[in-house]
């Protein structure tokens, strides 16, 4: 290829990419919207701190966070063997068997 081909093949590859960026920026500035319930919830914060509480914790002795809690475990209950009861073998039955003129024998 020549230095003119590969050139304009930059340039207009460049040119492409631009062009794709903007209208995606421009697709999303005009199809984006914000539900009231969101509009509410992205409000800005009040940037006052209640320092009475902040020094009131502060003066703490004793944290315990959660983790820290001393818990009794619960007991695993241990598996006993149930005895075994012998089973008895089946009882023969005699089943009448009919015979080829449809009486029974």
């Amino acid at each position: 290829m020549k230095q003119k081909d590969i050139v304009f093949i930059l340039i207009s590859s460049t040119f492409v990419v631009a062009l794709w960026i903007t209208f995606n920026i421009l697709h999303g500035v005009l199809t984006s919207t914000i539900n009231s319930n969101t509009t509410q919830d992205i409000q800005q914060i009040n940037g006052t701190f209640d320092t009475k509480t902040l020094q009131l914790l502060k003066k703490r002795q004793l944290i315990l966070p959660q983790s820290a809690i001393a818990t009794q475990p619960t007991p695993t209950p241990t598996p006993t063997v149930a005895p075994i009861t012998p089973v008895l073998p089946l009882q023969s039955v005699t089943i009448p068997v009919a015979s080829d003129g449809g009486t029974t024998q």
